[in-house]
């Protein structure tokens, strides 16, 4: 939350420097948004490799929310195989990384 509200503090201190003219010589598509991406990524990184400092409830939206990626059960599937939960996906993603793969 902290990280959410300095960043909104910074994309509002860049409209307000804007607007009084002082970034007149810069390209058209740079703006205050280009700060969400950064905070966005600090977020993803803490939320596969640092889940414990990461709050349970945006854990659950996450996860609920990315069933692209994180799929559920299928419906057919036999109920003596195991299916992994999206928390162990997200840790194997994690462990992928720490051990450099490819």
């Amino acid at each position: 939350m902290s990280l959410y509200v300095f960043v909104r503090a910074l994309e509002f201190a860049w409209n307000c420097l804007e607007d009084e003219g002082w970034f007149k010589n810069r390209p058209w598509w740079w703006g205050s948004w280009m700060i969400m991406p950064p905070a966005l990524g600090q977020l993803f990184h803490a939320f596969v490799f640092d889940r414990d400092c990461f709050p349970d409830s945006y854990t659950s939206f996450v996860l609920k929310n990315s069933p692209g990626y994180i799929q559920a059960r299928p419906e057919g599937y036999p109920a003596h195989l195991a299916w992994p939960k999206g928390e162990e996906v997200v840790d194997s993603l994690a462990e992928i990384a720490r051990l450099r793969w490819p």
